[in-house]
């Protein structure tokens, strides 16, 4: 569910560019998360690429999605906007 990785990444006032990852323990066995983060303004803005993949019948699907954070409290480094 996209809004669990919503919740989870936007459990922080600060982010940095990166890749997270992560699963959905007993509630959906197998399934996965991965977020890429970026910067996208000097303002604070950042882009979150998310893939979410699952098993089912035995074939992995997947579905992706991008968000908008807008994190202003973040440290900004010259040259790292895309």
């Amino acid at each position: 569910d996209l809004s669990m990785v919503v919740a989870e990444i936007g459990l922080t006032n600060k982010l940095e560019e990166g890749v997270i990852t992560g699963d959905f323990g007993d509630s959906a066995p197998g399934a996965s998360w991965q977020a890429d983060i970026a910067l996208y303004g000097t303002n604070g803005l950042y882009q979150a690429d998310i893939t979410i993949e699952w098993p089912q019948n035995g074939l992995v699907q997947e579905r992706k999605s991008s968000i908008w954070l807008y994190r202003p409290d973040s440290t900004v480094r010259p040259g790292q906007i895309r």
